[in-house]
């Protein structure tokens, strides 16, 4: 984004001059702290970015695990070793995707 500022000055007494420093001094704090605030939400923006692509990452493996649970049920329904494998896997990525929901779950604000 650019932003250019044109002004023109007519000074005629002295006493105006101080008014007009004082006066472009105050804009000159309003365009610095302005940007400053733009930094920092640049940065603010940079970090919501990033959390979003780590919550995609983990909702998509989710979809991932999800669609397949079926079939490899279905594939070792025969089969209790293979089965309780499978349940110890779900078990362990369950806890690691409530640790990850737990982390990105902004808290409540107290009552």
């Amino acid at each position: 984004m650019k932003i250019e500022i044109h002004a023109n000055l007519y000074v005629r007494p002295m006493e105006d001059v101080n008014q007009v420093n004082t006066k472009l001094d105050a804009i000159l704090k309003m365009l610095r702290e302005s940007k400053k605030r733009e930094i920092e939400m640049a940065g603010e923006l940079t970090t919501l970015q990033a959390k979003v692509a780590a919550n995609t990452t983990i909702i998509g493996g989710a979809v991932v695990l999800i669609d397949g649970l079926a079939a490899q049920i279905e594939a070792m329904k025969n089969d209790p070793v293979a089965l309780q494998a499978l349940s110890d896997q779900l078990e362990s990525d369950s806890q690691v995707l409530a640790a990850a929901i737990l982390r990105n779950t902004p808290q409540a604000p107290p009552a």
